[in-house]
């Protein structure tokens, strides 16, 4: 209050309502003093002239003062309420108007009233006004600025335990997301496991014919023509090869436990999530392989 006493300027109401205007705010800061409450000063800045040294008071703003409650502080303005009236053209732009047939004159002006108004400002845009009316002025319903400020910090602690509800909810989110990336990837593992398989057993079978054919083209060769005990040892290390080679004789597992998805849920995953796939997801009923 000293800050405001010392530099009434900083008050927006009439000379003569500078009293009343401190009596008012005096009165709130007393009750948030008796509340616990944090009242904290805006106070002015100085400027000194760099050439003469001379201190030259600045303005903080419209913001005389604020008051926390506990857990949102809230700026407090005082002010004349103002109305809007049509402006008046001055001397220099009805001479404007005369000479160049044009002015920037406003169309209307704001000018104060005689009711005085106590701003409770949360925000730049959500701001509590009491102020005076015919019947009734605002020493009568201070009490409604302090219930106001009270319920600034309410507001605040409500918010920020929805923030928190909220982070929870999504942190649950994502472990759950996680979880469910890691059993479809264990399903993706399994099922590529299997699709190698698949791809090995058609190879092994392509390989079984050729063997089978090669075997034919022996049988039917001359044993006394050229090349023919070459052949016999090529059919026999083929028939080895075909052997040893077959996928169904040795079978690679894949790692983990065995995946706890179902298919259509796996598939569901795959489509909601196809950057995270090793490999892309192949419909084998639609291209016809059956395995």
């Amino acid at each position: 209050m000293r800050e405001i006493i010392d530099h009434k300027a900083r008050l927006d109401v009439p000379k003569e309502q500078q009293q009343r205007a401190l009596l008012i705010l005096h009165a709130l800061v007393q009750e948030a003093i008796r509340r616990n409450w944090t009242v904290t000063a805006n106070p002015s800045t100085f400027r000194s002239d760099p050439w003469t040294d001379r201190r030259t008071r600045v303005s903080p703003g419209a913001d005389l003062f604020t008051i926390d409650a506990g857990d949102k502080p809230v700026a407090i303005r005082l002010r004349m309420r103002q109305k809007r009236v049509d402006h008046e053209l001055t001397e220099k732009e009805i001479a404007d108007q005369k000479r160049y047939r044009w002015s920037f004159a406003p169309k209307y002006d704001f000018v104060q009233t005689e009711r005085m108004r106590l701003e409770i400002r949360e925000s730049s845009s959500n701001a509590y006004v009491v102020e005076d009316t015919a019947a009734t002025r605002i020493e009568d319903k201070l009490i409604r600025a302090v219930e106001r400020i009270a319920e600034a910090s309410v507001k605040e602690r409500e918010l920020v335990e929805r923030r928190r509800q909220r982070d929870i909810e999504i942190a649950e989110e994502r472990r759950q997301a996680e979880i469910l990336r890691q059993r479809a990837e264990r399903y993706s593992s399994w099922f590529e496991t299997l699709d190698q398989l698949r791809s090995n057993v058609i190879r092994h079978r392509e390989l079984a014919d050729t063997v089978a054919r090669l075997r034919q083209a022996v049988e039917l060769r001359d044993p006394d023509g050229e090349n023919f005990d070459a052949l016999g040892e090529y059919l026999a290390w083929s028939e080895q090869h075909l052997e040893e080679s077959d996928p169904l004789r040795k079978i690679a597992l894949p790692s983990g436990e065995r995946p706890d998805l179902s298919y259509e849920e796996w598939r569901e995953w795959s489509r909601r999530n196809p950057s995270n796939l090793h490999r892309p997801f192949v419909n084998y009923r639609q291209t016809g392989n059956a395995w």
